[in-house]
């Protein structure tokens, strides 16, 4: 049997999530930009041409933002473990790798954005 590894970009997606290290912060949800990779077998995809054997990519999008919006996050980086946590639980994803894009308040007109990347992430680490 062959493996065909392939990477999954989404880039882009839009969240918004209630995060900061203060109160004041997170008093009101922030825009958020978020960029997922994920690592998939292909080949039952590929072999019968069919979508209900690849990763669905609206799923994983939905998944992202239903965990920013959840509850409030102090931290970037625990937004992006609780994130890679729920899009490890679709079988078909092997690992994510994730990058969290945010324009604090706090540094307006200092720094244009701040991102963490985490991963990848593999299912076992978790």
């Amino acid at each position: 049997e062959i493996f065909m590894e392939a990477e999954i970009n989404l880039s882009g997606i839009k969240v918004k999530a209630r995060i900061g290290v203060g109160e004041e912060e997170r008093a009101s949800p922030q825009n958020l930009k978020i960029d997922a990779s994920l690592k998939t077998n292909i080949r039952e995809a590929v072999i019968y041409d069919d979508i209900k054997e690849a990763v669905d990519y609206v799923e994983v999008t939905k998944i992202i933002q239903a965990v920013a919006g959840s509850r409030q996050y102090k931290l970037v980086e625990t937004l992006a473990y609780e994130i890679c946590r729920k899009v490890l639980t679709i079988p078909k994803i092997s690992s994510v790798q994730l990058k969290i894009i945010k324009r604090p308040a706090l540094l307006e007109g200092i720094v244009e954005n701040v991102s963490v990347k985490m991963g990848p992430v593999y299912p076992e680490k978790l």
